[in-house]
């Protein structure tokens, strides 16, 4: 077995114990082994380890760094976990099953009780892991209570507090009455006279089956890394340093699994001050490393400390703003202002932090290279978003040896060509190719559809509000020409709303006239070579009821063109005299300059990045089809929707704010997950609409007209990452893939079908995010409710596409849609994957969920726990005595300086344990084993166990007067180490100290045996005492009994 844990945390004991009570080989590691995770699986395989302890930090760390085709161990290895609540993924799984072992062992004890529960998950039933896995069930000398706060058992599945009761429980807190008697309390459901049970502090609840789910920790004493820490300990000292008039320090998990410990001071006192005095008191792991400068503690209105409201350290305020320095970082600050709209911005502000996303980003990096003559990418911002870094980013760029490129030429407006043709852009002739009937699933235009119920609408007053928006866009007066250009008309009649009268009619006639309007507009085909290439109409009810029907094609807008028009549409329906400033330019003017740009040495590298990724992106999603596309002649498109509320979208905005991906990002991912699920193969692209206008001119906001570019991201589920971890890589490529998006995706498909020698000219899974393609008082505006109305209906479709997944932001509230082809797929697949979206989006409202693999949507098996073994009374040294005279030339100890036999290992320890009788050791007495990793620590704790004590471990990186205080509580005189630690250590004077040096041994020169007095044991003596950190600023030191010490070797 692997001796990884260090001698001062209670698994050590089991590491020690299991294996030398077994006749096993303990492998022990240096320190700095210890700490080089990528040194730790060739251990496990040279040494042939078969079972290994392992911190879940540990563990998701390793399984991290693991690769697939790595050597497996001779036999199989069993990995142990404790300490930390235990999360899969696909990582750890393909880890520990990578090792060739049968078994995860899910472990829990406190170490006022060691392991008292054990859940063990099996590698041939790998895909049935549970995301979470519980804590098993108690083992043979242990029993599980959950209790409310009165003490009462809670029901099954309801969470309550964590009560431990059996053998296993430590004698209680050494020379701590108090402390005792608040943990460890009668057990009120044991008649048996001095029952005891210890409450753990932990919320758990149990499962139907008997194991018991742990659910974290109930009161302010935390685990961290493993270790135990009493915030309290270090808000007591934090309190006593100079200049601090109030502290608290909270342990935060602002990203799972990232945990941290946050100080929180009102004063005067420097960070750099502070933690130097922490740090002559307390180890490393207790030193808060992120800290906050508060003016005052927030407070409940019981003038109780307001927890909750303690704000997260990354978040930026104003006591820490720092204004640039020079003219780079201001030209900078002013442009990330202008972008992001804020008052103020510093030079430690993050673009993310400040609300930052994808499409915001290519016009801030387009906007610096413009302005400030510099050489950016998107990848410098997703890799530096911190205004200081991304600054000395452009000052590197300006130096010696380094080129500046030319920014685009500005749009210069051509009114004199106004009414010229023009070409048509990539994704209009996408569009324009799809009406065809000929092409698999033509026939459609690129088209969307809205129905709106309206009170008391003035019906001439709106119409004459819609002509004002003819007269005023283009783009509402364009045809589309037969030789593949458009040309907008100067002039087109006073457009006039076709009318359904329907007052008087009977409610059902007037119904099903509703709904053949809907139907005709919502999937009609416009004749794309005459005007208008849009249509509004009216059904005219009784009592004033109007239905407003709104048809537009997609060849004349995008999404924020359909914005501008029902922004300025409401302006002039609300003041029919408004006048409002031509804009500067054409969208003819736009696609003029557009396709000058082709000819800059910048879209030839982007062309030169796309040609290189054509070779091997991968097709589009393999989902199960039950007919081909192209034996549909008239598709249909079937609308699912989900509106999610405010607090739900803003809680998953502020998940995706923490983790450092876009809102888009965390639902792109989400949608690709479903898709995965259902697809043949993990790895897909998909395409992803952009409304990208490039900044070519101040008033590019202003204007109607399709800008959509398309993008054809290529996501890669294949793995076991976490969700985040899927997130961050779909994101790193998105951006990639931006960065580069002057070639659009329609080129791109050109060239994919050329590479491939297939015809394809659309993607048919598509990924359509408007929640940040526009200003956010473009985002914000809503057609129904600036008419008072009720929204009835709305679809969208595109021509070649099968899928398309659709966002908006409305209000706060997070609005999506899914429009497919149904009669492509297996009947209620598509509502299938739609449901499980949406199980998942609700799933993702927990941060641990974005630690898990969450491909795993259906429920999990629950996995069956092996029967608890029996339970042996016999003490350590006389069960590692049993081995030692059965197998003594078998290796005990395999360390990287010696290795030692079970007749060594007790040779060595028997010497060391007369020494000590001869130097007053007898039964409940504590001897300090101060020790770096090595041989001499089994050796040491053996040596006290056949003497008759019990040994306190303590690790020699402590500060000095944290072990002087220690050794003192404990009233421990005598303690053991190496040779090397002698000098280095200021020991205190009241300690003898006994360095533990090679004997003369040597083959089987085994030395006469020392007079060794046998010692009359109970077990109720004393076997180990371990320290923690405490309730106060003194610590705690639970004392285990020689009872429960060795219960749990298996």
């Amino acid at each position: 077995m692997l001796q990884f844990a260090s001698l001062n945390f209670d698994v050590s004991f089991q590491e020690i114990c299991s294996t030398l009570c077994q006749g096993g080989s303990l492998v022990l590691m240096s320190e700095t082994a210890r700490k080089d995770l990528a040194s730790l699986r060739p251990t496990l395989v040279a040494e042939g380890v078969q079972r290994a302890f392992l911190p879940f930090a540990v563990l998701q760390q390793l399984a991290g760094l693991s690769e697939a085709d790595a050597a497996r161990p001779a036999y199989g290895c069993e990995i142990v976990t404790a300490g930390e609540a235990l999360l899969i993924n696909d990582e750890l799984r393909a880890f520990v099953c990578g090792l060739g072992g049968a078994q995860l062992h899910n472990q829990y004890g406190p170490t006022e009780t060691h392991v008292v529960s054990q859940f063990s998950l099996n590698c041939d039933e790998a895909g049935q892991w549970p995301d979470a896995p519980p804590i098993g069930r108690p083992i043979a000398n242990a029993r599980l209570y959950v209790l409310d706060g009165d003490l009462n058992p809670v029901p099954v599945g309801v969470a309550g507090e964590l009560y431990i009761v059996g053998t296993c429980l430590a004698r209680g807190y050494l020379n701590r009455s108090a402390l005792s008697a608040e943990r460890f309390l009668p057990d009120p459901f044991d008649p048996q006279p001095g029952a005891r049970m210890y409450r753990s502090g932990d919320l758990a609840r149990f499962h139907a089956d008997g194991n018991v789910q742990y659910l974290g920790r109930i009161d302010q004493q935390v685990k961290l890394r493993g270790f135990r820490v009493e915030l309290g300990e270090i808000d007591s000292l934090l309190q006593q340093q100079p200049g601090v008039q109030e502290a608290v320090v909270l342990l935060r998990e602002d990203v799972p699994g990232d945990q941290r410990l946050v100080a929180y001071v009102v004063g005067l006192a420097s960070t750099e001050t502070l933690r130097a005095g922490l740090q002559r008191h307390l180890p490393e792991h207790m030193v808060p490393t992120a800290w906050v400068s508060l003016a005052q503690l927030p407070l409940t209105r019981n003038g109780k400390l307001d927890r909750p409201a303690l704000p997260a350290p990354e978040r930026q305020n104003a006591s820490t703003y720092v204004a640039p320095r020079d003219e780079t970082e201001r030209q900078m600050a002013q442009i990330w202002a202008e972008v992001l709209k804020c008052e103020q911005v510093g030079l430690h502000d993050n673009f993310f932090d400040l609300g930052g996303h994808s499409l915001l980003a290519t016009r801030m990096v387009y906007m610096i290279n413009q302005r400030m003559a510099a050489q950016l990418s998107l990848g410098s911002l997703f890799k530096t978003p911190v205004l200081v870094d991304l600054a000395e980013q452009v000052r590197l760029g300006r130096g010696e040896g380094h080129s500046v490129e030319t920014p685009f030429t500005p749009i210069e407006a051509d009114r004199g060509a106004r009414y010229a043709p023009f070409p048509l852009t990539d994704i209009q002739q996408a569009y324009w190719f799809g009406r065809e009937s000929s092409v698999s699933l033509g026939g459609v235009s690129a088209h969307g559809y809205e129905e709106l119920r309206i009170p008391g609408l003035d019906v001439p007053r709106f119409e004459q509000a819609l002509n004002r928006m003819i007269q005023r866009h283009d783009m509402l007066r364009v045809v589309f020409r037969s030789d593949g250009t458009q040309q907008v008309l100067e002039s087109v009649p006073t457009y006039r709303m076709p009318r359904s009268d329907l007052r008087g009619l009977p409610v059902a006639a007037a119904q099903q006239a509703l709904q053949e309007t809907r139907e005709r507009q919502s999937h009609q085909v416009l004749d794309a070579s005459r005007w208008p290439l849009f249509e509004f109409s009216l059904s005219l009810l009784d009592d004033g009821i109007s239905h407003l029907h709104i048809s537009l094609d997609a060849l004349i807008v995008d999404a924020a063109s359909t914005q501008i028009l029902a922004r300025e549409l409401m302006a002039f329906y609300a003041d029919p005299q408004l006048q409002l400033p031509e804009p500067g330019l054409t969208f003819r003017d736009y696609v003029l300059a557009e396709q000058r740009l082709r000819s800059d040495r910048r879209y030839e590298q982007a062309l030169g990045y796309w040609r290189e990724k054509v070779a091997t992106l991968a097709p589009a999603p393999d989902l199960p089809l039950v007919c081909q596309p192209e034996s549909i002649s008239q598709p249909h498109f079937t609308r699912r929707d989900r509106e999610l509320s405010v607090q739900q979208w803003s809680r998953l905005k502020e998940l995706a704010r923490q983790f450092a991906v876009t809102p888009s990002v965390m639902l792109l991912t989400a949608f690709s997950e479903v898709l995965a699920l259902w697809s043949r193969q993990p790895c897909f692209k998909l395409s992803l609409p952009l409304f990208n206008r490039m900044p070519l001119h101040p008033d590019v906001d202003e204007i109607i007209g399709d800008f959509t570019s398309l993008v054809l991201l290529e996501v890669n589920l294949d793995g076991a990452a976490s969700f985040i971890d899927k997130a961050r890589a779909v994101q790193a490529r998105l951006w990639q893939d931006i960065d580069h998006s002057v070639v659009s995706g329609v080129r791109v498909l050109r060239e994919f079908s050329q590479a491939r020698g297939v015809q394809q000219t659309a993607m048919p899974i598509v990924f359509n995010s408007t929640l940040s393609e526009a200003a956010p008082e473009l985002a914000e505006f809503n057609l129904a409710d600036a008419l008072n109305a009720e929204h009835m209906h709305s679809i969208t479709q595109t021509p070649q596409v099968w899928l398309d997944h659709t966002l908006l932001e409305l209000e706060g509230r997070l609005l999506f849609n899914w429009d497919s082809i149904d009669e492509l797929f297996p009947v209620g697949m598509i509502e299938q994957m739609f449901v499980a979206y949406n199980a998942l989006l609700d799933r993702l409202l927990a941060p641990d969920a974005w630690s898990a693999n969450t491909a795993q949507l259906i429920p999990l098996a629950r996995l069956p726990v092996p029967d608890a073994a029996p339970v042996d009374s016999a003490l350590m040294h006389e069960l590692f005595d049993r081995q030692a005279l059965a197998a003594p030339d078998a290796l005990a100890v395999i360390g990287t300086q010696r290795q030692l036999s079970y007749r060594q290992l007790r040779a060595e320890a028997r010497q060391l344990a007369a020494r000590l009788q001869r130097m007053g050791v007898v039964p409940n007495r504590l001897v300090a084993v101060v020790m770096e990793r090595g041989w001499e620590q089994v050796v040491a704790t053996l040596a006290i166990q056949y003497a008759g004590g019990a040994y306190l471990p303590l690790d020699p990186a402590l500060p000095t007067e944290r072990l002087e205080h220690i050794l003192q509580r404990a009233e421990a005189s005598l303690a053991l180490t190496q040779p090397a630690l002698l000098q280095r250590i200021e020991w205190p004077e009241q300690v003898k100290v006994i360095s533990v040096t090679d004997p003369v041994i040597s083959g089987d020169a085994i030395p006469d045996q020392p007079e060794l007095h046998a010692v009359d044991l109970t077990p109720d003596d004393l076997a180990y005492v371990i320290y923690t950190s405490g309730s106060t600023s003194t610590g705690a030191l639970p004392s285990a009994l020689r009872t429960g010490c060795w219960r749990f070797r298996r």
